[in-house]
């Protein structure tokens, strides 16, 4: 739903301060700086913008206790950059509306994805670039509608040409509602108001809620929206938002915006990943000649040959 194109950014004319007395344990004198929220249709910062950059080194990206090496940038030809997760060896969890265009169609390759990258040089791709070969989103998912019960079905799987040499997916599942209550929703992306290909977390681990809502179920589990407090701005639509179940990160829903007075209301959306869902996502993963699995409740586009783009390996000299 963000429709910021990158790296042009699109900031509201206004941000302001609000100050008031501090708490009774604050020391004497202090006060509290509270902001207001910024809130368009690409830029959706809930209270004070807490975002925080990711990696600024290869180690860093790669490193096996972050989030980072799950996470890629998407870049659709002719359209805005997009965020997405890697889920298996050659498929992503994005959004859907970030591979339609606003006719509900499939957008024209080719359709690059850069797993972890972390800044615009030549030595922050520590996997160089793969290209799409088909895409999947639900079949009743309309681009032009932003219903609770349509956008609860944005997200989409981008099938990969090839499988990512020594890439590892991040865990996905449906996590009830009793069990993800309570817990922090993380999310990671490539906002496109910060410098290109630079990876940013959505604000501190204890800033950041799921909120209460009947949307989070509907259909009987085939379909359910989040509402979370996380900061969201266009270039992060299709960012994976996940918790700590156990021990293990687990992807449990996509970051696709909101309407504006959504945000101003205190809430961005996130499509759930019911059991409806997972359902689908693993069926696309299954789709011929990777499985045996053609399930009709989704649709999808296979690229023509000629967007399809040979893959590009790192850089030389970079260490990889």
């Amino acid at each position: 739903m963000f429709s910021l194109p990158i790296p042009t950014v699109r900031r509201i004319a206004f941000f302001a301060f609000l100050v008031v007395f501090a708490p009774p344990t604050a020391p004497a004198g202090a006060v509290v700086v509270a902001c207001l929220s910024q809130c368009s249709d690409s830029v959706q910062i809930i209270g004070c913008d807490q975002r925080t950059q990711g990696p600024t080194t290869v180690d860093a990206a790669l490193s096996a206790s972050g989030p980072w090496r799950h996470v890629g940038r998407l870049d659709l030809s002719g359209a805005p950059g997009c965020s997405g997760t890697l889920i298996g060896p050659k498929h992503v969890l994005t959004a859907a509306h970030c591979v339609l265009d606003k006719f509900n169609n499939f957008r024209v390759g080719p359709i690059r994805f850069r797993l972890a990258q972390f800044s615009s040089g030549p030595c922050s791709r520590p996997f160089g670039d793969h290209y799409a070969v088909r895409t999947f989103v639900p079949a009743d998912y309309d681009n032009g509608s932003i219903s609770t019960a349509n956008k609860a079905l944005d997200y989409a799987v981008v099938e990969l040409a090839n499988p990512i040499a020594g890439a590892v997916p991040m865990s996905f599942s449906y996590q009830s509602w009793a069990t993800v209550d309570g817990l922090t929703p993380y999310s990671i992306g490539y906002p496109g108001d910060k410098s290109l290909g630079t990876l940013w977390q959505t604000g501190p681990a204890d800033s950041n809620s799921f909120l209460d809502t009947p949307a989070v179920w509907q259909d009987g589990g085939e379909k359910g929206l989040f509402h979370l407090t996380n900061d969201g701005v266009g270039g992060q639509s299709g960012s994976p938002v996940y918790v700590f179940v156990g021990g293990q990160r687990e992807l449990v829903g996509v970051l696709i915006g909101s309407p504006e007075s959504e945000c101003w209301a205190g809430r961005i959306w996130a499509s759930r990943l019911t059991p409806g869902a997972v359902d689908r996502i693993q069926n696309a993963k299954l789709f011929p000649p990777n499985g045996n699995v053609i399930d009709f409740s989704l649709r999808w586009n296979t690229l023509p040959n000629v967007d399809v783009l040979a893959d590009v390996p790192p850089a030389n000299g970079c260490g990889f």
